[in-house]
């Protein structure tokens, strides 16, 4: 029997009237034939006739496969927070070394000029302010700090 007539039996045993159109399910019954039929093609035919005669991805149907995506957005959301906890701890210390040096250095050199403030801002790792931070102690004036050089 020629594949065409064997892919019109088996859609319209599963109840696809239209033949151009996604298959559309009705029941439980409906995703163990598809998929079923969708295994045994295999066997036979090469894997994209197969998919195209299927017109669907029978991972889809699959609960498995559901369930191995929903662990897997799950995992990728718990990465996810963990990394913008961890960013977010490492900017707010950041934040906070900034705020030290600009509160101790005012009182230490007077206002720092909008550059100075520019170059503290372009500074994003937390253990170069610390250093920046350390070296307010020693130095004159804010351009002694060399905020280039961070």
């Amino acid at each position: 029997m020629p594949i065409y007539y064997v892919a019109v039996l088996l859609r319209s045993f599963a109840g696809h009237a239209n033949l151009k159109g996604r298959h559309v399910m009705r029941g439980p019954d409906d995703e163990l034939l598809r998929t079923a039929t969708f295994i045994l093609m295999g066997i036979k035919f090469d894997k994209i006739l197969v998919e195209k005669l299927m017109s669907r991805n029978v991972l889809e149907l699959s609960s498995t496969y559901q369930a191995m995506q929903q662990e897997a957005m799950a995992a990728g959301l718990a990465q996810g927070i963990a990394k913008g906890l961890a960013e977010g701890r490492t900017g707010g210390r950041a934040e906070e070394a900034r705020r030290f040096i600009l509160h101790i250095g005012a009182r230490r050199f007077g206002v720092p000029t909008a550059e100075i403030v520019a170059g503290l801002e372009a500074i994003t790792d937390p253990e170069a302010l610390e250093v920046i931070l350390d070296h307010l102690l020693s130095v004159e004036s804010w351009e002694e700090l060399e905020l280039h050089h961070a």
